[in-house]
Parts: C-alpha cells; structure tokens; sequence
C-alpha cells in the first residue's frame, strides 16, 4: 500500500524571537528596505504582503546572544531551546505565507535573492519536531506547536548557549568557518529587541534591560547603560 505524502502547509506562524519581534524591522525582510542601525538592505519578498496576524508567544527555553553580526556589530539573538526551570524564551508569531518563511530563513542565512531561496522541510519539521536546512547559522528548524491548526515554527543555530559560552564549537556563515562565541548585542540591535518587547508584551524599558540582561551576552551590558541605551531613539 502506497502512503502520500501530506500537502506542505500554505501559512505558518513565524515565532521571533530576537530584532524581528519588533514589526518595523520585520518589514524589511517582508517589503525591504534597511533596519536603523543596520549595515544591510532587505530586497523584500516576491510576496510583499503583510502578516495576516500576529499574537504574543511564549516557549520553554533561554535567549542568548552569540556571534558577530556583520549587519549589527554585535552579537546577535539564538533560542537554546534546552528547558532550565523558571526560564522561558519571548517571541512574536506572525502569520505568512511559507513562501515568505521560505525566504526570510533564506535572508537569515545571508542569502539576497529572494527567488533563489530554497523550499524548508516544514513537512519533516512538523513530523520530527526539529531538523536542519542548509548550513547557515540559523539553520536549524524548530516546530513549537499548533496554533488554528496552523504550524508554529521558528529557527536557531545548532550550537546550545553553553556552547558559545565554552567558545569551543565552529559554524559557518557565507562558507566561512568561524568559532562560535557568546558577545553582547549592539546598543541598536537591543533596541529592536526592546521595541518588539515594548509592541508585543508593553514592557517598558526596565523590564526590557531585565530580559535582556538576564541572557548570556545581554549580561556583558551594564543593567543601566542597558537602559539608557534602550531609552535612546
């Protein structure tokens, strides 16, 4: 007996977690354009529409800031999805196409041309729960659930927050071999981080430094320049 193979899902809800909660610079991947404070323009999706919807979310696992970012200067944002008691990771989930997921996770792993990004297995995902696409830094597919019977699905990068911590594992990015290691995040790349916090869950700067700083990487900050620096427009 022969089994078919179930039809690829038309929409996902994207879970963000890092500079992409704040929707401004999540925009740019889907319109194009170029983030404030970034070295780098978007040329946007073959589909420019915006999300359908999105909803706060919320999932076992810790924020970590590691690399760095030739877009930002500095480290930027990674989900260890490795379950610590008390700690829970805070994201955004926007509803797109997965013609779009296809092609932000293209834009994620420093590919520019939004017709040459690949299809991402969201079928194996969904099946295994995590699996691997290409050899980026944010290759690694992760699914989160279901929301409206719509896949909830996010990405990250094969090393662990420990790992980058330990400085003793390699990635690539653009075929280039490079040591992992946690950095702090950049003064404008926290700010996109503390604007998605802010539009998503109201946080006020404070409480933005706090999560933030609360990271391995974030905790590099001093907590008041952290704020001050969050204040800053």
């Amino acid at each position: 007996m022969s089994t078919s193979t179930p039809p690829r899902p038309a929409h996902v809800w994207y879970a963000s977690y890092g500079s992409n909660m704040y929707r401004g610079r999540f925009l740019n991947y889907l319109q194009g354009g170029r983030p404030a404070g970034a070295a780098r323009s978007y040329p946007g999706c073959s589909d420019c529409a915006p999300p359908g919807a999105d909803t706060p979310i919320r999932w076992a696992g810790r924020l970590h800031f590691a690399t760095r970012s030739p877009t930002w200067g500095g480290g930027v944002a990674f989900a260890d999805e490795a379950e610590r008691p008390g700690q829970e990771i805070l994201g955004r989930a926007y509803l797109i196409t997965t013609e779009q997921f296809d092609q932000v996770v293209h834009f994620e792993n420093s590919g520019t041309i939004a017709a040459e990004a690949p299809r991402v297995p969201l079928n194996e995902v969904i099946r295994r729960g995590r699996t691997r696409c290409g050899t980026g830094i944010y290759a690694v597919l992760c699914h989160l659930g279901d929301r409206e019977d719509v896949p909830v699905v996010t990405f990250t990068s094969e090393f662990t927050s420990a790992a980058a911590l330990r400085g003793d594992e390699y990635a690539v990015r653009g075929g280039q071999r490079f040591l992992v290691q946690t950095h702090p995040p950049s003064p404008a790349y926290a700010r996109m981080i503390g604007g998605g916090l802010a539009e998503t869950f109201g946080m006020e700067s404070e409480a933005q430094a706090d999560y933030i700083h609360g990271c391995p990487g974030g905790d590099e900050w001093d907590r008041q320049e952290l704020v001050a620096a969050l204040q800053r427009c």
